[in-house]
């Protein structure tokens, strides 16, 4: 089998392929269609979420399938920088109307909810790892953000052109 090299990006995967990984000859590189990568990304809806810690597991589905994937996060950091921008935020409204007080208020509220939550569409950048506990692959995520349905849309568009183009070809 000729492999090409590491391409030093993330592998844009559906997650049944995802799930098919194995590693490449013990290195900490996977092989999908003759072609050699460490990291992968991801698209799909949260279907279950757990907070541990400082680890947030969440279930991921695409069209294809599902996979866990834990994002580790600091959240003391986090909470610090949230705390010092609403205490921020208190000295602002003092100068305010009522009214205008009431509209930061509401900005605010929706601005500030990052926590994923079930039925988020995210996308995720990561590595795969087998878990010998659950027996199947999982990813360990170092990027996640929530996006939107159209990018969803546009996101499996992407992948399936890649799909068709590049990683079938004979």
């Amino acid at each position: 089998m000729n492999l090409i090299e590491d391409c030093g990006f993330p592998v844009k995967l559906f997650i049944e392929d995802i799930n098919k990984l194995e590693k490449h000859e013990g290195q900490p590189t996977y092989v999908f269609h003759n072609m050699k990568f460490k990291t992968i990304e991801a698209h799909g809806t949260i279907m279950k979420v757990i907070e541990i810690n400082s680890t947030l597991n969440f279930q991921l589905a695409d069209l294809t399938g599902c996979i866990n994937v834990f994002l580790y996060q600091n959240c003391q950091i986090r909470d610090e920088k949230k705390a010092k921008i609403a205490q921020n935020i208190k000295k602002c409204k003092q100068s305010l109307s009522a009214e205008s007080s009431q509209a930061l208020d509401t900005l605010c509220s929706s601005a500030n909810d990052d926590r994923l939550m079930k039925g988020d569409i995210v996308s995720i950048v990561g590595s795969v790892v087998f878990d010998p506990i659950l027996e199947k692959n999982i990813i360990n995520a170092f990027h996640c953000y929530k996006t939107s349905l159209t990018n969803d849309f546009i996101w499996n568009e992407n992948v399936l052109h890649l799909y068709r183009n590049y990683y079938n070809r004979k």
